[in-house]
């Protein structure tokens, strides 16, 4: 028995040896706590040499089996005790931090493997150079930035950024999931910050600086002041946690400010008695970031000021169209694929998409070629995963016989509207009649520039694309279908917000400051404007019904067109008689005026419109 105690604690004294010579991270973790484990040597033979003292060795010898005894059930109750409560707390509500330390991540991610604006990849590289050589900026008479905040909406990069700053910063990073910070106990959120904190600050001192990000921040960073989940609400806490989120976010805050000196209670207990030596502090810096999908001023204002995570504000996008080209590059270099891929297209059919997105629709196209037992993954396969992507699983039953034609003229009075006369910024980018959930048959328009201006002639196009459907079927089917509802749903919003809020109407008014639902002289208006480019909208599928039959006619063959399909089939038939939307509806919408002139208005309010070419109104940016 004595030889097999003594094989064993040869082998532990070995296997400690070993992680002490060559894991260095074992190694300071071993010696800065190994003087509390003396605790357990010093005290036994403590308590022999006073009871030696006072009883004599005899006594002692009697007396210690006893106190032993008592010191055993003692440890074991505390140990029960311990157990439980670190169940119930600690493992129950334990934090979800990913750390990387330097040399984890090398060569994982790099800078060429985040793709979107080069504009946000510089600030990054920036911010990870400042953190990283802290020494040199203070040099000069300036500091880092400690807190930046990527926003935008989902899928656009944020998380997978602050990964790629972690493996090029060199040096121990924090990636936390902001909502287990929020304990399902009152005040567990607080005491997982604080030792969050600790961690952070250790490991800083250790290595020179560390870098945090905390993913998804508005689980614990919602603006405080009523109830949880709205804005200028303060977040509830969990199981007997009762107002218990804000604790959460102050003591982040607190953290971020760096009022605590991040001592522990032994060292504060040893400086008390004198035992410790002050020392100066080391010199470290930390770099906070966080994400998220929300408005900022949805996030609580102490949080996103400058000094804490508002000192950089980037906000991330959808990507552009070197961008997105760029990204199908990247996922499909592992993959093996034909040799008639065409990237532009690719990049039309996409636009509007994400680079979570565009990673799916190759993953997805992969695994169908997988499963259709194929080798290579073709333009179709690509095409059929973003489809997909856009507008869902196509219903299990396709469309009947008789209502593929009609659904085609709908769809294809919508596409030459759209191919004619676009907002500006915008490209047709397929049709289809693979019918969903949603819709029976769609064209598509996604926006290929960046614009933030809404003109008028803008507005008058989006209406003359929503009303052209119904122009087609009555021109070439000389029927009626209830398809319309949707659009016209779309046409008289738009001619409402034309009345109500952009000025484009014959007042100049806000429904918005005013308050009130839509009024009377409003709506009638807008009927008119509606209804004044429908008939221009017949004018124009008269002038092109070829066109409209011909892209019908692709429709029910292919069931799927892509952009330039469509743009190539529509525009081969001419272009139209006029070139402004917006003049033309205004001559339809002078002689309607006229008109009810000579006939006599039914009601005063119609003498209150006028053609909007007499007002001065501007249009708003939105």
């Amino acid at each position: 028995m004595s030889f097999t105690l003594l094989i064993v604690a040869a082998a532990i004294l070995f296997l400690l040896n070993a992680l002490l010579h060559f894991n260095a991270r074992f190694r300071r973790t071993f010696f800065r706590t190994a003087w509390k484990l003396k605790f357990f040597v010093i005290t036994p033979f403590a308590l022999w040499l006073i009871l030696t003292a006072l009883f004599g060795s005899e006594s002692a010898g009697q007396v210690m089996p006893m106190v032993l005894m008592l010191a055993m059930t003692l440890i074991q109750v505390l140990f029960f005790s311990f157990f439980q409560i670190f169940i119930m707390f600690y493992a129950m509500g334990r934090a979800q931090i990913d750390w990387t330390y330097p040399g984890d991540a090398e060569g994982d991610l790099d800078w060429n493997q985040w793709i979107g604006s080069e504009a946000v990849k510089k600030e990054a590289q920036k911010m990870v150079e400042s953190i990283a050589n802290w020494a040199l900026y203070e040099k000069h008479g300036t500091k880092p930035a400690n807190g930046a905040l990527f926003y935008g909406p989902p899928g656009t990069g944020k998380s997978l950024l602050a990964k790629v700053i972690a493996a090029k910063a060199n040096m121990p990073v924090a990636i936390c999931a902001s909502a287990s910070l929020n304990g399902p106990f009152m005040a567990m959120g607080m005491l997982m910050v604080k030792q969050l904190g600790r961690k952070i600050r250790r490991n800083a001192e250790e290595y020179g600086g560390c870098i945090v990000f905390l993913d998804e921040i508005d689980a614990i960073g919602m603006a405080r002041g009523g109830m949880a989940g709205m804005p200028g609400m303060p977040m509830m806490g969990g199981l007997m946690g009762g107002m218990g989120g804000n604790g959460t976010l102050q003591t982040l805050l607190t953290e971020m400010s760096g009022a605590t000196n991040g001592e522990t209670w032994t060292l504060k207990l040893r400086k008390r008695w004198g035992l410790a030596k002050r020392t100066t502090r080391k010199k470290w810096r930390i770099l906070w970031i966080a994400a998220t999908n929300l408005e900022l001023d949805r996030l609580d204002q102490a949080l996103i000021r400058s000094g804490r995570f508002g000192s950089i504000k980037i906000f991330i996008g959808n990507p552009t169209d070197q961008a997105r080209r760029d990204l199908f590059a990247l996922y499909l270099l592992k993959k093996t694929v034909a040799d008639d891929i065409d990237y532009d297209q690719l990049v039309q059919l996409s636009r509007g998409m994400t680079g979570a997105d565009i990673e799916e629709v190759c993953e997805a196209a992969a695994r169908s070629v997988i499963y259709d037992r194929r080798e290579k993954v073709t333009f179709e396969d690509l095409w059929t995963q973003i489809r997909l992507k856009k507008f869902g699983v196509p219903k299990a039953v396709p469309l009947h016989e008789e209502e593929r034609w009609p659904i085609a003229v709908h769809e294809a009075g919508h596409g030459v509207a759209v191919v004619h006369f676009p907002q500006q910024g915008f490209l047709c980018s397929g049709a289809t009649l693979r019918p969903t959930e949603e819709f029976l048959g769609a064209v598509m328009s996604e926006a290929v520039e960046e614009r933030s201006l809404k003109m008028e002639e803008d507005v008058f196009r989006r209406i003359l694309s929503a009303v052209s459907s119904r122009a087609a079927e009555e021109l070439i089917l000389d029927d009626r279908s209830a398809g319309v509802s949707s659009d016209l749903n779309q046409a008289m919003s738009m001619a409402l917000a034309m009345v109500e809020h952009y000025g484009m109407g014959s007042r100049l008014t806000s429904a918005q400051a005013t308050g009130g639902g839509h009024t009377r002289w409003a709506i009638e208006e807008a009927e008119q404007i509606v209804n004044a480019t429908f008939e221009l909208s017949k004018r124009l599928i008269a002038e092109h019904r070829q066109a409209v039959e011909a892209l019908a006619q692709a429709l029910v063959e292919k069931v799927d067109l892509t952009g330039p399909e469509v743009i190539a089939i529509v525009k081969g038939y001419g272009e139209p008689s006029f070139a402004s939307v917006k003049d033309e509806v205004r001559d339809i919408l002078g002689e309607m005026k006229e008109k009810a002139k000579l006939e006599g208005p039914e009601d005063d309010d119609l003498d209150h419109f006028e053609d909007p070419a007499s007002t001065n109104a501007a249009p708003s940016n939105r």
